[in-house]
């Protein structure tokens, strides 16, 4: 092998070795921020919602939770901007009380008007749920 292949070779392990380790920080930070939203942690978790943010900011998983974690530490106006951004991703498709904690966040930092909005999405979207016939098995 010449010297040039054995450099590129070199470089492309360790390339896959930093994203490994990466991924791996990654999900222990999400690991670090629920055991401590468990334990109603809720400053705690927050900062390592953050840092995981910071790493992939367009994680519906990390966007709502931090959104949700900011509602509960009243920062509601912040909290209405990170769950309108997990909800311009996934639609409220991944968690089933997205767009009610959104609509909840808009009427707490005074946002009626969009409140109101998604309250009725919140609204529809759980009788669509309710007359859905249940299959027997």
């Amino acid at each position: 092998m010449s010297k040039i292949s054995i450099k590129h070779l070199l470089l492309l392990a360790g390339i896959i070795l930093q994203f490994g380790l990466q991924a791996q920080v990654f999900n222990q930070m999400i690991a670090h921020g629920d055991g401590l939203f468990e334990k109603e942690d809720y400053y705690g978790s927050i900062y390592f919602y953050e840092r995981a943010l910071k790493m992939d900011s367009l994680n519906v998983e990390i966007l709502y939770k931090y959104g949700k974690n900011l509602s509960l530490i009243n920062n509601h106006k912040s909290a209405s901007r990170y769950l309108y951004k997990a909800y311009l991703i996934d639609r409220g498709k991944t968690y089933q009380d997205h767009i009610y904690e959104l609509a909840s966040a808009y009427h707490y930092s005074g946002n009626y008007r969009k409140a109101r909005t998604y309250y009725n999405k919140a609204l529809i979207l759980s009788l669509i749920h309710i007359s859905e016939p249940t299959r027997p098995y």
